[in-house]
């Protein structure tokens, strides 16, 4: 009661207070919850044991063959080990086919994810033991509601899947293969030993060449981990068991040491979690900002009541009251601050997600929901515990300093003597708190500005081809209905079409740039050479393909009709590819065992990732690569739903039965790719300025309160004939020299951790000399005007007031 009467007493001071430690909380809270979002857990039970498995070694992330997951059964420190292959099979409702994206599971794939089904039953052994002999499948529940309306009696139906009948068995939940940040949802699951029927090419899908072949690297693996058994362990039984399994094919495998990691862990793409650890690392910088501000201002407070403190412990009161006095004061401050950085969360949150609504995006396409704390009690309990803690923090150093300082007889005089000027040096409290105030701002503000300077070379980079004007649409082509040159036939039936309807410049490339999520790359080399391969991108295109992009033909020509199957093989490279191949116009070069003839060279395209410099490239014609699966492009000034419409029409009056994706402008893909730059320019940007904004308020708080227990020393010095120019430089002098070392040492910070932001850097290093110039401006002006008012009002002071006050 006494706390909050003297809390009452002092409105303006507890507003203050309050407000620092709610906006101090608050960054925590919004990156906690951002971070929350997208880095999700995975959905399944006690996944802290999941475990994925890799062929390849540590580190190569390779898939291998069923036979050699199938020997991994005997490693006794798995629980279980689950195999799946993916593809896609085409789901027939009437005159038309839907596209889904399928899986090969063993029954042993729901146990070890422990998947019950919605409706049904999972698959058995029985399900899985010839190859070719199981017509059974099973949904997912997103398209059981969307196909079949969630009808339960769809159990024991009779369903067609590329072309033949599957008996549906039960309903799954939704899930989907996750890695290092994208997510192939699965529709339909069919047994294992039917995974030919998910293959593209007839050799493959007419033989059980990918369930019986040790070459065949198709499958990937998860298993849990028995309890108590340690990762390491299960790694180095399953490294033996993958040697040793070699052994069972000589000559026709090489030994493929097995690698175990956790699925929580591989599931989400690194750069992103050292995004948002460094973004954690900020929130939790600037809530010790603040928590230095609350406990400078609770200092500052408690020396006026250091008078009222004597008095009490002359009473009688002990000191441990006067110190719990002291901190529960700072709880009710910090309880009512975390009910404050509550509600900031909440209209931050809101902010960002119209400001910049990638920001609350999960990269496995959760979108955050803002409103979602309303039924989540442990955002309030987090904010509750960080207040508690600064509280403790913050009321226990200042209850230590205040009734430590306790006088039993009380003396006057003490002003000039005591602290004054000299706290503005390294080896004080004090001054060591503002040079650390200095270091937490721009440990946070350079790297922020390395975003900030990253993002605008992103926006002026030159992506070598133009978005603007295009639509495209994705288009997977059924292997059993469209094998070997059909697929290529069909779409060049689809493109004179589309220019038919007007459409003249539309095109078929293999996948887009940027968002290219399926690529694969080849050893290339020039032909009859000795000279060591380079790994290029595989990339199918047709005619048209670069013009449509504005992608610059620098030498040779395009694709065009002569390039048939039965023809010479051409290819064209990128221009890094001819760079590194010494290739030009006319020159040959070895491709997947085959002599290949370039006719052309192209600008770079980047399809990887903007932080990265860009792959080399070699282009196939499409009469002479694979057409399974592609986009349709097309540049025009027409509505973007006019094209799509358009482009829809041109497949349909060829094929009623295909599924055409959704009509995308180009422009969203890049966009969309550009995401997590900007969303991590945003956040860390914030927590910048806000940091900035607490290390102002608080050097500007503890120089006023240095100064106002130097007033005595200041006066002498005027009394003596100093000037107040010459005192206000004094004063600023010393701040000068804290704000320096704290620059030292906020630098070195800021450099560190601008090491964790190295994906998200285009164009600019980690340590980029004008940005850190700027960002030692910053700091240098934050400390400056801290100190400007403080030192300006010390030397207004009347000296003959002050010797006579202190006489």
């Amino acid at each position: 009661r006494q706390a909050v009467r003297r809390l009452l007493r002092t409105p303006q001071f507890a507003v203050i207070a309050v407000l620092t430690i709610g906006a101090a909380i608050a960054p925590s809270l919004i990156l906690s919850l951002v971070g929350r979002a997208v880095i999700p857990p995975l959905p399944f039970e006690d996944s802290d044991r999941l475990v994925r498995v890799w062929g390849g070694g540590p580190g190569q992330r390779g898939a291998t063959s069923y036979p050699l997951l199938d020997f991994l059964r005997l490693n006794s420190r798995l629980m279980g080990v689950s195999m799946h292959t993916s593809g896609n099979l085409n789901l027939e409702l009437g005159d038309r086919a839907v596209t889904l994206g399928a899986a090969a599971v063993t029954p042993t794939y729901f146990e070890v994810l422990r998947l019950r089904p919605v409706v049904g039953r999972l698959f058995r052994e029985s399900d899985n033991l010839t190859a070719f002999g199981h017509y059974v499948a099973i949904l997912s529940e997103a398209t059981w509601r969307e196909r079949f309306g969630a009808r339960p009696d769809v159990v024991g139906t009779q369903i067609r899947l590329s072309g033949e009948a599957y008996e549906v068995v039960g309903v799954a939940p939704n899930t989907g293969f996750a890695y290092r940040g994208s997510v192939r949802a699965t529709q339909v699951f069919v047994p294992a030993m039917m995974a030919p029927r998910l293959m593209i090419p007839r050799e493959w899908r007419e033989t059980s060449r990918a369930i019986d072949s040790p070459i065949a690297g198709i499958w990937l693996g998860e298993a849990r981990l028995h309890d108590g058994v340690a990762l390491d362990q299960a790694r180095d039984e399953a490294r033996a068991l993958g040697l040793r399994a070699a052994e069972l094919w000589p000559g026709k495998t090489r030994p493929i040491p097995f690698d175990l990691v956790l699925a929580k862990d591989d599931a989400l793409d690194p750069r992103l979690l050292r995004a948002v650890a460094l973004l954690r690392v900020a929130g939790a910088l600037v809530l010790l900002l603040g928590a230095i501000n609350l406990g400078s201002l609770l200092v500052a407070r408690g020396r006026r009541r250091e008078n009222a403190l004597t008095i009490h412990t002359l009473l009688g009161a002990p000191r441990s009251a006067l110190a719990a006095g002291l901190v529960i004061e700072a709880l009710w401050i910090c309880a009512i601050g975390g009910v404050t950085a509550v509600v900031l969360t909440m209209g931050a949150l809101r902010l960002l997600g119209i400001l910049e609504p990638s920001i609350l995006t999960a990269p496995f396409g959760v979108t955050f929901d803002p409103t979602g704390w309303r039924s989540d009690g442990a955002l309030l309990a987090q904010s509750l515990g960080l207040a508690a803690l600064a509280a403790i923090a913050c009321g226990g150093v200042t209850a230590w300093r205040l009734t430590s300082r306790v006088r039993l007889v009380p003396t006057h005089g003490q002003g000039i003597l005591r602290g004054g000027l000299r706290a503005l040096r390294f080896r004080e409290p004090a001054g060591a708190l503002i040079a650390l105030e200095v270091a937490l701002a721009l440990a946070i503000t350079t790297p922020a500005l390395l975003l900030t300077r990253s993002l605008g070379n992103l926006v002026d980079a030159d992506l070598g081809f133009v978005t603007t004007q295009v639509a495209t649409v994705p288009l997977a082509l059924p292997a059993d209905k469209y094998p070997d040159m059909r697929g290529a036939d069909f779409i060049g039936r689809t493109l004179e079409g589309l220019r038919e309807r007007g459409l003249a410049a539309s095109s078929w490339i293999s996948c887009l740039p940027i968002d290219c999520r399926t690529f694969y790359s080849q050893g290339v080399k020039p032909t009859g050479t000795d000279t060591a391969a380079i790994s290029a991108i595989v990339m199918t295109s047709a005619p048209g393909a670069f013009s449509v992009l504005r992608v610059p033909l620098l030498s040779g020509r395009d694709f065009d009709a002569s390039d048939r199957p039965d023809g010479s093989a051409v290819g064209i490279l990128s221009q890094s590819a001819a760079t590194a191949l010494g290739a030009s116009e006319g020159s040959r070069v070895d491709f997947a065992g085959t002599s290949i003839e370039v006719v052309g060279v192209v600008g770079d395209v980047q399809y990887r990732d903007f932080a990265n410099e860009p792959m080399p490239v070699i282009y196939r014609p499409l009469a002479q690569g694979s057409s399974a699966h592609g986009i349709l492009i097309a540049r025009s000034g027409l509505p973007i739903a006019d094209v799509g419409r358009l482009i829809a029409e041109g497949a349909h009056s060829i094929d009623t039965s295909l599924d055409i994706g959704t009509v995308t402008p180009l422009s969203a893909h890049v966009e969309r790719a550009m995401a997590r730059f900007r969303g991590a320019s945003w956040l860390l940007g914030a927590a910048s300025l806000l940091s900035l904004w607490l290390a102002g308020v608080g050097i500007y708080g503890m120089l006023s309160m240095l100064i106002s227990g130097a007033i005595p020393e200041i006066g002498l010095r005027l009394a003596l004939g100093s000037s107040p120019r010459l005192t206000m430089a004094a004063i600023g002098a010393g701040s000068l020299r804290l704000a320096l070392g704290g620059l030292l040492i906020g630098g070195a910070l800021g450099v560190w951790s601008a090491r964790f932001l190295g994906p998200y850097l285009v164009g600019v290093s980690a340590i980029d000399a004008p940005t850190l110039g700027w960002a030692f401006l910053v700091a240098v002006a934050l400390a400056t005007a801290g100190a400007l008012m403080p030192a300006r009002r010390a030397s207004l002071v009347d000296p003959a007031i002050v010797l006579r006050n202190e006489g």
